[in-house]
């Protein structure tokens, strides 16, 4: 998308005001006089006016809807259809899961593909994806169980907290023996808006460093930045960040299946998926105030305000955490003098390897009041 900041776009313009007078001038000249406010044309003319005026809103709604910047669902979608680039779908979350018997048996036990094991809480079922043979002799299996249902509802649950069976099994217990993992909502429009824009990126082989950024994108929803370097020549290493940080081993799996595909990379290059390396920092401040501030006020508003900052770098690779920035993010809060950070004291730097994490933020009002 463009640096540039671009004015609200209105492709049919019109004047509210303009719209209005020319309804009433209308009405006055079909009724040969003049409407007085009270009378029921009166009211009839201003309905008819704010009719037209939302008419012309709907009509400039319906052709934004028809450019990428500003469309939604559906018609993101459709416009995405147009550069091969389709919404990223939910994704189910999965976990390793444990059958154990009560004792050994002289036979194999078969624990049918498809048997529900449902959540402490009961509120999401997981299936076994494959059939699980119990050899005789042993005790127990494990097989991979996946979410019934699509999203993030069935992350982080802990382990053993998938252990109810649906429908008991004779002599079998059930329980999860890993956290629960992968599961993704939706692409949402913002990010599935960012991909359509970069589409023509992908339509050359994994080369150029934005259509490797454009192939890592599409392995999983939850990923909002990708950084590409080359060390040596032929090297490729491309690092991802999650919206929960580093990576997981599941989804750096996935970016490199997706870099793996040899229509997509040249055959020269040799590709590695790397987590990003976080860089912790605190924020530690102390505000001057004016004598008429309210402290708790202005504290609240400035640790919001400093929240905001650190959570927007945290979500992009090589974004520095600058003084400056910091510094405007919090001196323009009604009531604020003066601001001094103790930490940082300069701008943390970072690598476009690495990503700035925020590990404390402190808040501090000074004794000393200013006159305003």
């Amino acid at each position: 998308m463009s640096k540039l900041p671009l004015p609200e776009l209105i492709l049919v313009p019109f004047d509210p005001v303009a719209i209005e007078r020319e309804v009433f001038e209308t009405f006055e000249t079909i009724l040969g006089r003049a409407i007085l406010p009270g009378e029921v044309e009166y009211l009839l003319a201003h309905g008819q006016a704010y009719r037209e005026v939302l008419a012309y809103q709907r009509m400039n709604e319906a052709l934004r809807q028809c450019l990428v910047r500003y469309a939604r669902f559906p018609a993101l979608d459709y416009l995405g259809d147009l550069v091969g680039t389709p919404r990223l779908l939910g994704r189910a979350a999965k976990c390793i899961m444990r059958f154990t018997l009560r004792a050994a048996l002289g036979v194999d036990m078969e624990i049918a593909a498809g048997t529900i094991v449902l959540t402490r809480d009961r509120k999401v079922r997981f299936a076994t994806d494959t059939v699980l043979v119990i050899p005789a002799g042993e005790t127990y299996g494990d097989v991979i169980a996946i979410a019934e249902t699509s999203g993030t509802a069935g992350n982080a649950y802990d382990i053993g907290a998938v252990n109810i069976l649906n429908v008991p099994i004779s002599n079998v217990t059930a329980a999860s023996v890993s956290i629960t993992y992968g599961g993704a909502d939706v692409e949402t429009d913002e990010r599935y808006r960012d991909r359509v824009l970069e589409a023509p990126e992908g339509f050359s082989t994994a080369g150029p460093e934005g259509a490797y950024r454009h192939h890592a994108m599409l392995a999983h929803q939850d990923i909002v930045s990708v950084a590409v370097l080359s060390p040596s020549p032929g090297v490729v290493n491309v690092y991802p960040l999650t919206a929960d940080g580093v990576p997981s081993e599941d989804i750096l799996s996935l970016v490199t299946a997706a870099l793996s595909n040899k229509k997509v990379i040249p055959l020269t290059d040799l590709v590695e998926v790397l987590a990003p390396e976080a860089v912790e920092y605190s924020i530690d401040v102390t505000l001057t105030l004016y004598s008429e501030a309210d402290a708790t006020i202005v504290s609240a508003a400035a640790t919001q305000a400093l929240e905001k900052y650190a959570a927007s770098t945290r979500l992009k690779l090589g974004a520095d955490v600058v003084l400056s920035q910091l510094i405007g993010s919090i001196a323009r809060i009604d009531g604020v003098y003066s601001v001094a950070f103790t930490t940082p004291s300069a701008t943390v730097e970072i690598e476009d390897d690495q990503f700035a994490i925020c590990t404390d933020i402190d808040v501090a009002i000074a004794e000393e009041r200013i006159d305003g």
